[in-house]
Order: structure tokens, then sequence, then C-alpha cells
């Protein structure tokens, strides 16, 4: 491990800031932020080297930290501890590491990455771990940094999958982790199957067991535009006299069901003053899908209610597996890019015995239905229209509302504002950040060129400073998460020939915009040494990559907290996930496809030579990348 890796490393354990280290060693913050970032790296008998170690150790004892410490960094407590402690950073050199090992640290932070991402979720410590498997913690926080990975089917890894297995039955949680892994619950039942294939997925460096699902759902989200919503039947074709005169009160089987629903959603679309409309069923979504011509009225219907501006909050029940919530979410997508419904998901696992129904609109009609599993097709669906039932029903879901949490929010054009809040606050959240993109980010072009860019595009004033006070929150969001996190773009750098052809767009999407605007080769130039001066910052990661899956989708990832993906165009629409599943699928799939297309580094020297390389070639017209 690196000095500026062990460092890092240091100020976690302590969970402290480079000013909190500064005050304690009496030196100057911008000393530590260079050691954290690399761009100095001092000798053993460096002053502020000597400084920096004893203010570290007066820190951790003064914060109960110091037994952690030491157990992180494989040290003994004694008078020497400082002396240790700088020997422990500086023993290994930087020397430049060949294209082999920097290959062999990609494929390590996959392992890391899984290993993370469990340990978190079953709140493992390091410590907790490694007396588990007998081995020193600083092990652990190596395996932990991709800087060391295990043999596959050695002691350690065989003790390593045994001790989750352990944990993953003693807490019955099993469900939980064969959504992570890819695998059906049953592959718990037989230990040593599920042992061979839980280190199958440790060591899969394809990423298959997200990528395959996140690029379905990707390509499905991409492709969908509002052109491509199929014609639907007329309002009058469907709202007849004899559905009016309807006034039954119990409906037989999924034919019964469907004809309720397009009563209710018939009541609700002719209704003079409409409420939120409060959806929830974890029964087989058959009902809707199996039947073309009810699918049809019932697609009209609810294309109604949302023209009418109509909120609507459903409740998704996401018990079981990746694949069946991306399958969930995929049926609803079309309706979701207008903007007006807010999803939900149940913290609570469903009933496996009954299948629920609770449909409402508030003062106007409600639908509810608990049967058998298997049975739907023969149950009984009750359908209300007096206030009492109503009013009993809409506190019903409303309670099932309170004890779930959002999945899915979407915003658009029409609610520029929202997002611009909403983006503010994620800002202020606690952890890092990491992004896919095909294009460089909105907030890390200077001000000034960005003016110029919009001057010379033809854009009229009042629109040109719009834009620019609302790339200036960006810019304050940037700020705010260097501060408080790290960083990491993955951004596909376009060819030197599409640069010079000024065919290379300036991303607007944050902005809802979808009108393109190309730089030109100096511009973009400027974009990236402007790129190259923020990689000074320690906590900012630039990784040129030479792909991206899509041209019009960008994926960002906030530690902790959820994800967004965005469709930058056509329309332009903005989905944010919180759901744990969904946002560790797409954690994984921005490593898989961001480190399999990467140019084989992550060193911050190195990638500033690429892009002053790059910078270069596009001043003498010649393009240093290889074509594949």
């Amino acid at each position: 491990m690196k000095f500026t890796d062990k460092f890092n490393l240091i100020l976690r354990v302590l969970n402290c800031t480079n000013a909190d280290i500064a005050k304690s060693a009496g030196i100057d913050p911008s000393t530590i932020s260079r050691f954290r970032s690399g761009a100095r790296i001092p000798s053993p008998e460096s002053k502020h080297l000597i400084l920096c170690c004893k203010g570290i150790i007066r820190y951790a004892k003064e914060h109960n930290l110091l037994e952690e410490l030491l157990q992180e960094c494989g040290l003994s407590n004694h008078e020497n501890l400082p002396d240790e402690l700088i020997l422990y950073l500086i023993e290994e050199t930087e020397k430049q590491q060949n294209n082999s090992k920097k290959r062999d640290q990609i494929t390590g932070s996959f392992f890391s990455d899984k290993l993370n991402i469990l340990m978190n979720m079953y709140a493992i410590s390091n410590i907790r771990l490694a007396r588990a498997l007998n081995v020193d913690s600083s092990l652990i926080s190596r395996f932990r940094n991709g800087h060391r990975t295990p043999l596959k089917s050695n002691i350690i890894m065989d003790s390593l999958c045994n001790y989750f297995y352990k944990i993953v039955k003693q807490s019955e949680r099993e469900q939980e982790l064969s959504d992570i892994i890819g695998e059906p619950v049953s592959t718990f039942q037989n230990h040593d199957r599920f042992i061979n294939k839980f280190e199958e997925w440790f060591f899969d460096k394809s990423g298959k067991y997200t990528s395959g699902r996140i690029d379905n759902f990707l390509d499905k989200l991409g492709d969908l535009t509002l052109s491509k919503i199929p014609q639907l039947p007329p309002l009058n074709n469907i709202i007849t006299e004899d559905l009016t005169r309807d006034d039954s009160k119990e409906y037989f089987g999924l034919d019964g069901f469907r004809r309720a629903i397009i009563k209710f959603l018939s009541t609700v679309v002719t209704s003079d003053s409409p409420k939120t409309l409060k959806l929830y069923s974890d029964q087989n979504m058959n009902w809707l899908t199996a039947d073309i011509e009810f699918l049809q009225k019932w697609a009209s219907l609810m294309s109604s209610v949302l023209s009418r501006r109509i909120p609507i909050k459903i409740i998704h029940n996401i018990t079981r597996n990746i694949d069946e919530m991306l399958a969930g979410i995929e049926k609803w997508l079309p309706l979701y890019m207008s903007g007006a419904i807010e999803g939900f998901y149940r913290k609570s696992h469903s009933d496996p015995w009954f299948s629920h129904t609770l449909f409402v609109a508030p003062e106007i009609a409600a639908i509810s239905a608990s049967v058998v599993t298997g049975t739907e097709n023969s149950g009984i669906y009750n359908y209300c229209d007096s206030f009492e039932q109503i009013a009993y029903y809409e506190s019903q879901i409303d309670t099932l509302l309170q004890s779930a949490k959002p999945l899915i929010k979407v915003f658009k054009r029409n609610n520029l504002s929202e997002y611009m809040l909403f983006t503010g606050e994620l800002s202020k959240a606690q952890g890092s950040l990491k992004k896919l993109s095909s294009l460089l980010s909105f907030a890390t072009i200077p001000s000034d060129l960005l003016i110029k860019i919009l001057f010379r595009s033809g854009a009229e004033k009042e629109k040109i400073d719009s834009i620019i006070d609302l790339h200036s929150d960006f810019v304050r969001q940037f700020e705010r998460e260097l501060k408080d996190g790290i960083i990491k773009e993955y951004i596909a750098l376009p060819s030197v020939e599409q640069v010079l052809a000024g065919k290379v767009c300036l991303d607007l999407s944050d902005l809802f915009i979808n009108t393109e605007i190309f730089y030109t080769p100096v511009e973009f130039s400027l974009h990236i040494k402007h790129l190259i001066t923020l990689l000074d910052d320690d906590n900012y990661n630039f990784i040129p990559i030479n792909k991206s899956p899509y041209s019009n989708i960008q994926i960002c990832v906030k530690e902790g907290t959820g994800a967004i993906v965005k469709k930058t165009y056509n329309p332009t629409t903005v989905f944010w996930f919180s759901h744990p599943l969904m946002c560790s699928a797409l954690f994984e799939y921005i490593e898989v496809v961001g480190q399999n297309n990467c140019f084989l580094t992550s060193e911050k020297r190195d990638i500033v030579k690429m892009l002053n390389d790059f910078i270069a070639s596009i001043d003498n017209h010649q393009d240093i990348f290889c074509k594949e």
C-alpha cells in the first residue's frame, strides 16, 4: 500500500478532516491535503511528517481511537509510536507500476467493493471480521481498500464465506443476501453449494450478476420516448353508459377486478375535484398484463388522469430480488415519465399466504381485496363509494405509506426548481459520489468559458443569465460534495477527430435543456485544462474511459443515500432511486463499466499526463489513442 493510501486510511479510521489533524499537529491544512492527494510524498526526516504523525497519535488518544488506529495499521503501543507510524507510512515506495499490476488492482477493487457492501449491510467492523478469520485487522483493511485480494479457494476465503453463511443464517436474512449475489434463497439450504456460489460471486470480474439486469433496464429507459407510446383508445369508447350505470359492490375473478378498475379510474377522470390517487397491490401483475384490451383501456385512463395533473402515489411491493424489482418498475416507466407519480416501497415483507390490493381515490371510490395467493382468478374484489368506507380505506393506505420508503422520484423540466432544491439537499448528505457519463460534467466547466460558449451559440442574454445562475448553484453543490466526501467520475473521452469535427456536446441535461450546443476544439481543450486543475483536490477523481454504454444515460450514485439515473434527452427525465438493492446494483454497474473501459490507470499523475497529451493531440491534429 502506498503512502497516500495509508495516510487516507488513517484519516478514515479517525473519521476526521484535514483541518482536525493540522490543528493537532500544529501545521497548515494544505500540507495534509498534499499528503492525501499524493502531491507531496515526504521523506522519513521530513519535519512536517514528524509533526503530522505526532498530531495523529495525539488526536487518536484524545478521541479514544488509539486502539482502533493501532489495529488498522498493525502497530504496537509503545513510547516510540510516532517513529513506528512514520515507518508504517513510508515502508513501501511509490515506484511506477506496470500495466499488469494496475490491472490486478482493478480486479481487486471488485472484491473490495463487494466485501464493503456486505460488511456495511451486516454492520461488521474490521476488528470483528479479523477475529473471526483469525487474521490481523490490517489485512481486512487492505482487503476493503482493494490493495490485497485473497486467493480463490484458500483457507482465508473459505473462512470468510463460512463466516457470512453463519451470520446470514443466524440473522435470518437469506433473502437479503440472495438479492445481492443473484442466487435463489434455496441455495442456502445446501451449505457447500452456497459456499461455491458465494465465492464465485466474490471473484466474478465481469459483473454478470448485476450488469445484465441493469443493461436491460437502461435499454428500456433510454429507448422510451413520448412518441413511442402507442395509440390509445378514446375515452368515450371506455366510459360507456353501461359503465356509468353499474352500481355493483362486488366483482368476481380477474375479469371482474378489471371491470372494477375501469369503473374506478373512469370515476376519477370524470370527477370535478379529484385528489391524490393512492395505489397498492402485492398481487401478481397478470391482472394488468395478461389482457391486452384491458391494458390499453387502463393506459388510456391513466394517461387521462396524468393529463389532469392528478398526483399518484404507488406503493411497490419489493420483497424479492433485483430482477423482480426492475420488472415491476419497468411496467410503470411510461407513466413515471410524466413526472406526476411518486413511487414507494414497503419496508416489511409481504404475507406469503395472501395477496392484497388497495386502490383509493379520496372522497370518490376505493377497491379492496384480500385473497389467498394463487386464487386471484376466483377472488372477490370489493368496490365502495360511500364516504365512511372510503375514509376507512384511505386511513389504511396512509398507514402503509407511513411505513414505506421512497423508491422513485421523477424530475422533469416543469419541476426544475424542485430538482435544484433536491440536488442541493443531496449535496449536503455525507458520503462519496460516483458517476458514469459520456459527457464532461456541467459543474466542472468554468463560468467564463460557459458564457463564451453560450454567446457564440447565439443564445439570448436572458437565457444566458438564467443558465449562469443555475450553473453557479451546481458549482456550489460540487464544491460542497468535495468538501464532505470524494467524487469519482468515469467519463468517456471522445476521440480527437470528434473534437476537431465539433461533434462533442456541452451537457445541459441538468437544466433539462435539449438544445444541442457543441464545443469548438479550443473550448473543449479549455474545459479539459480546468479539469486538470480540479485534480489538485485530493477528493476529486476523474477517470477517463474509452467508451460508455449509453450516450443518453448518466448514472450517479451517492453512497448511503441513493442513485440518479438521468435520461439526457427526448425527453430529459431524471429518476431518483433510494432502494438499497437498486443503489448497490447501479454502484456495481458503474464500477464494472468504468473499470473495464478505463485506460489501465487510476493514478492522478498518469491521468494528468494523459489529459495533457490529449490536449496536445487536439492542438496538433493528432489522435494518440489507439482505436480498437
